[in-house]
């Protein structure tokens, strides 16, 4: 990232970045494409609004992941907008795009 770590939010997140007044009135900030990988070579390209949350009040822009303790989980946020199927008899996982407001 080619911000500026913000000192401390009210967010509640672990890792936020300072907003410049044009970032904000723009309302959109290049940030790194994330992936992640999961065993059995699926990959899942999560789109930006995924993973980083901005707030204008603030004026930061958060990754909206935080740390966990033994376990990974994925959040409600990294779930937004996507189709994600459990397959119980066959041991899988799917996952694919969607426009939850349209369904």
């Amino acid at each position: 990232m080619k911000m500026e770590v913000a000192d401390e939010t009210e967010t509640g997140l672990d890792l936020c970045f300072a907003l410049s007044k044009s970032e904000a009135a723009a309302g959109e900030v290049e940030v790194p494409k994330m992936v992640l990988h999961f065993d059995g070579g699926a990959d899942w390209e999560l789109p930006a609004e995924n993973y980083f949350v901005t707030d204008l009040e603030s004026g930061v822009l958060c990754l909206a992941m935080m740390k966990s303790s033994g376990m990974s989980i994925l959040g409600n946020f990294q779930q937004q907008n996507m189709h994600v199927v459990y397959d119980l008899e066959k041991e899988t996982l799917s996952f694919a795009p969607a426009k939850c407001s349209q369904i």
